[in-house]
């Protein structure tokens, strides 16, 4: 982050390791984008040994796209007219958004390249995915507006999931938000945080959709302590109709480690954490289906 900001005050860190910088301020002094990009890449190399991946493109999806293409130690430019060609025979799971389920949804609707969700009428991909289909139209046709936020820090990590048939069936349900929860509970342990609140959002047959949440008294980062939050949260919802979406959000974040008498007070948690990283850790050299819970599996 040190070497990110000899070169823009515009930095915006994704993890501990990564980062959106915004460098159109800087092109008159430094020299070209992509001469600034190589500089980046050799003072990272000088500061701390590690190779780095950048990638240069119009706007923050792209550029997100292109740094993971050639990695560890790429450097992808992509220009403004560029962008349609070098997006059109990407898998559409690169898109922003898109997990295994919607990933599933877009092969049954036949897409299953960015291109071919970029020639779809985007009037019809509403119709079929609501706020989704015109977020995935954008990004199809490489259009995202967000702007670099310096000094930027994360207010909470959370997922959802969208069920292929509304469902009331409160062993499903149950068992989704364990699997929301621990999903949260790996992305906190990747970026170093705690949480303090669990918010459970539940969107029923009618697309009424409603939140509740609860703060607690100490930090937590296991998928077990989210998921027993949350099942909490989720027994004060009537189950009178079926339910389409759910989803587990963990916020009021601290840095990990930032408050040693909580974790001095809440050491009976360590062993639930300790786990977890370890499963973080085999799936990251197995992959992420390499571990499953047992209630996954039914």
């Amino acid at each position: 982050m040190e070497v990110f900001r000899r070169y823009t005050d515009l930095v915006e860190p994704l993890s501990i390791d990564e980062a959106f910088l915004d460098i159109t301020g800087s092109v008159a002094l430094l020299g070209s984008p992509d001469e600034i990009a190589r500089s980046i890449k050799k003072d990272i190399r000088k500061a701390t040994g590690l190779t780095a991946s950048v990638g240069l493109a119009p706007n923050k999806f792209l550029a997100k796209i292109a740094s993971d293409l050639r990695k560890p130690d790429g450097l992808v430019v992509l220009e403004e007219n560029g962008v349609e060609q070098f997006l059109r025979d990407l898998p559409i799971s690169r898109l922003w958004g898109v997990g295994p389920k919607t990933e599933a949804r877009l092969h049954e609707m036949g897409f299953r390249t960015i291109g071919q969700l970029a020639s779809a009428p985007r009037e019809s991909l509403v119709r079929a995915l609501g706020s989704l289909g015109e977020h995935l139209y954008r990004l199809s046709h490489g259009k995202d507006d967000r702007p670099v936020v310096p000094d930027w820090e994360r207010k909470s990590v959370g997922t959802e999931t969208t069920f292929d048939e509304d469902t009331d069936d409160r062993e499903l349900l149950l068992r989704t938000i364990l699997e929301l929860s621990d999903h949260v509970a790996e992305r906190l342990r990747k970026d170093e945080y705690r949480a303090r609140k669990v918010t459970l959002k539940l969107r029923y047959s009618n697309f009424s959709t409603h939140t509740k949440q609860h703060s607690l008294d100490k930090l937590i980062q296991s998928g077990e302590e989210i998921a027993a939050v949350a099942r909490q949260l989720f027994s004060q919802f009537p189950l009178d109709r079926k339910i389409r979406l759910l989803g587990v959000s963990a916020g009021d974040l601290h840095r990990d480690g930032g408050d040693p008498q909580q974790l001095t007070l809440f050491a009976a948690s360590n062993q639930k954490e300790k786990l977890g990283h370890t499963i973080d850790e085999i799936k990251e050299k197995f992959g992420v289906d390499s571990l499953r819970r047992g209630s996954q599996l039914l």
